[in-house]
């Protein structure tokens, strides 16, 4: 059913449960798995502290050190978690830089992805009731199916 799983992942909880949950469902399909971390647009990002130090340098060059600084943190990010069985060299860990529901889609449509699991923080603030999450832009805007992971203890409402 599903070949292809594509997890994004911005590091956080919600992103770790949809890791695993992802890697599960690849564990059952016997799916290929693509982790991303989309870095954002480093032109109009907020520079750290770690980057202050090099503001003469060239975007490129600054992109190149963000996309390098987040692939270590990523390999880290899927060496700590529970592989479901599946060993790191077959899990396939990329890097993009832009606006994050953006460049999700593209590298979905890019590698022919069946499935997208991403997580979503629930958060109900203004902004995103005005804007929407990256993952329900994802989710609206997707040419595959797409699974919407919650966090643990979210409150579940039935009306």
């Amino acid at each position: 059913m599903f070949r292809k799983i594509l997890i994004p992942t911005d590091f956080s909880d919600c992103s770790r449960r949809a890791l695993d949950v992802g890697l599960r469902l690849a564990d059952t399909f016997d799916a290929q798995v693509i982790c991303l971390h989309a870095a954002g647009d480093v032109s109009q990002s907020d520079f750290s502290a770690e980057l202050m130090d090099h503001v003469g340098e060239s975007l490129a060059t600054a992109e190149a050190r963000v996309t390098r600084a987040a692939s270590e943190r990523l390999t880290r990010f899927m060496a700590e978690g529970d592989s479901k069985g599946l060993a790191a060299k077959d899990i396939e860990v990329r890097v993009a830089t832009g606006a994050p529901d953006a460049r999700i889609l593209e590298v979905a449509d890019e590698i022919g992805a069946d499935l997208i699991v991403i997580g979503t923080h629930g958060r109900t603030g203004l902004r995103d009731q005005i804007l929407g999450s990256t993952a329900e832009r994802v989710s609206r805007r997707a040419n595959c199916s797409v699974m919407t992971v919650k966090p643990e203890g979210y409150p579940f409402l039935r009306t």
